[in-house]
């Protein structure tokens, strides 16, 4: 999916895309925040339906609490910026 960023003020989607690896966070491979996981943590993706396949080892669900530090990591930059 297409990665999400906050630059000089402004919220911006792409064009990069985090591809398939390492992909969006949500994959655990020390991905990128990209339009999959703010689906994800929307609800629009439900992990119990994708098979186990993210992961090191490929062998695990997709990651809604690495996906909700990222949106953590990304608000703590919005903050300082508006200081």
């Amino acid at each position: 999916g297409s990665r999400l960023f906050f630059r000089k003020g402004l919220f911006v989607v792409g064009p990069e895309s985090a591809s398939a690896d390492p992909g969006p966070v949500c994959y655990k491979k020390n991905g990128y925040l990209a339009v999959t996981d703010a689906n994800l943590i929307l609800g629009r993706l439900l992990p119990e339906y994708f098979p186990k396949i993210f992961g090191k080892d490929e062998n695990e669900p997709l990651d809604k609490e690495l996906t909700r530090k990222a949106f953590e990591d990304l608000t703590e930059s919005v903050n300082k910026f508006n200081r």
